[in-house]
């Protein structure tokens, strides 16, 4: 999308002389909505049919081993499903984020064009319906109207929806990598016909706090620049 809509642009306009710009901004922001979503779907699907197919040829792949060094070989995949569920977790998650944005643009437009108030009062004729409701669908404005300021709708809605299905989907891939990893070493250990089993326990007592420690820090990361974030969206918001 090579087009963007300055606010300044929106905060300048006269209602009455500047109908075709708005109308204008209002295609622009209409045209990333469906840009941005379609973004996101394409990712989702894309990363979906990776895993899965990673996932499917690992399971496979083990039905058809003979020696402990493969099983070994094998580790490598649930390493990669697990970073590739991370990837499409954030990958995913930018574009749906700017689907948020663009939806809010045009809530603003939505009502310097008077499509949020029920005033029909200019349609008469017999068999005339719903004149004196809004444009908009009632279940839109109660979203909007519920989240004041906008920024409050803009997280609300970002962490809910289908995309936040589609984030425990990823959760759930992330999960079965590291129980295909746990189910591989012990495979490995058995095919080698270890003596020692301690030192199998060792083992996945090590990938288990290595992936606890890499999730808390990464989540300690998020939640810190989400406050930050946060913080400098109240204090714009208040300059306002």
């Amino acid at each position: 999308m090579n087009d963007n809509i300055d606010e300044n642009d929106i905060k300048n306009i006269d209602i009455k002389k500047d109908t075709d710009t708005l109308l204008t901004l209002y295609k622009i922001a209409n045209e990333e909505e469906k840009y941005f979503l379609k973004e996101h779907q394409s990712r989702i699907a894309f990363f979906t049919s990776l895993i899965s197919v990673l996932t499917g040829a690992t399971l496979y792949g083990i039905t058809q081993i003979e020696e402990g060094i493969h099983a070994v070989f094998f580790l490598m995949a649930p390493i990669m499903i697990y970073a590739i569920s991370n990837l499409a977790i954030h990958g995913s998650s930018r574009f749906y984020n700017r689907f948020v944005e663009s939806v809010m643009k045009q809530a603003k437009i939505d009502q310097i064009l008077g499509l949020t108030k029920g005033d029909w009062s200019n349609v008469d004729y017999d068999g005339a319906y719903w004149q004196n409701e809004p444009f908009m669908p009632y279940r839109n404005l109660n979203d909007r109207k519920r989240n004041e300021p906008s920024i409050k709708f803009y997280h609300e809605v970002r962490h809910g929806g289908y995309h936040q299905n589609a984030k425990w989907l990823f959760l759930t891939f992330k999960l079965l990598s590291v129980g295909l990893l746990i189910g591989l070493l012990i495979y490995a250990d058995w095919l080698f016909n270890a003596e020692s089993l301690p030192n199998l326990y060792l083992i996945i007592f090590i990938v288990i706090s290595g992936i606890l420690l890499i999730e808390g820090i990464r989540w300690d990361n998020n939640i810190k620049n989400l406050k930050k974030q946060k913080e400098l969206e109240k204090q714009e918001y208040k300059s306002r």
